[in-house]
């Protein structure tokens, strides 16, 4: 009776066994199928990165050529200016010698030239100017890259950030991934011995085993 006994106690220790080794077994594939995923976000997340780092400097250097652009044109219009200002003063005193009213006349004419052709100035620069005349270099540049940001991701550090979280993850999920396949090999010995060291050996694969999951389950909720 005892023999009987003993061996219903070993199958029945051996069937829990297994289960438990196929539990650890699907364990660990769902743990490594993650990882694999989270290697996969890495990658897509630091290309995104890359990609968006070439549309900032290409959006960076389309701005800049036109900011150059707008500003030389302003810089030549506020030096045409200062010279239209200066001839219309030569000439203004050299109206001294014509008569009092056709003077006055010219003299209104000549300034209204030169107030007209200040206040000229082709788009887009005059959405930058300033109320004392100044240049917004700023502003211009902004509101290309505004721009260029609605149609363009130009926010790399972000999918940097992502990537290197899902490496993180990827990391973390290999490292359960080892204590899982720790406790298969605790209770696979645990199963395949007849000596009375399998029962710690099988409350050592159990306990990484639980350990593992509970690891994994707070891995993929952070």
């Amino acid at each position: 009776m005892t023999t009987i006994a003993a061996s219903l106690t070993t199958e029945r220790f051996k069937t829990i066994i297994a289960f438990l080794i196929a539990l650890v077994s699907v364990l660990g594939a769902l743990v490594a199928w993650r990882a694999a995923q989270a290697d996969d976000a890495t990658g897509d997340a630091a290309l995104a990165g890359l990609t968006s780092t070439l549309h900032v400097e290409e959006t960076r250097t389309r701005a800049m050529g036109t900011l150059y652009q707008n500003y030389r044109g302003y810089v030549a219009h506020r030096l045409y200016n200062e010279l239209s200002e200066l001839e219309v003063a030569v000439l203004l005193t050299r109206l001294e010698m014509l008569p009092p009213q056709e003077r006055e006349a010219l003299a209104e004419l000549l300034l209204g030239l030169a107030a007209s052709d200040r206040d000229f100035l082709p788009e887009p620069a005059p959405r930058y100017l300033e109320p004392d005349g100044s240049y917004n270099i700023q502003r211009d540049f902004g509101e290309h890259w505004a721009e260029a940001a609605q149609h363009q991701d130009l926010d790399p550090a972000r999918h940097f950030a992502d990537s290197e979280q899902a490496r993180r993850k990827t990391e973390r999920l290999v490292s359960i991934l080892v204590v899982l396949a720790t406790a298969f090999l605790f209770l696979t010995l645990a199963e395949s011995l007849e000596h009375r060291v399998r029962y710690p050996m099988a409350l050592v694969g159990v306990i990484l085993m639980v350990g593992g999951a509970i690891a994994a389950l707070v891995v993929e909720l952070s």
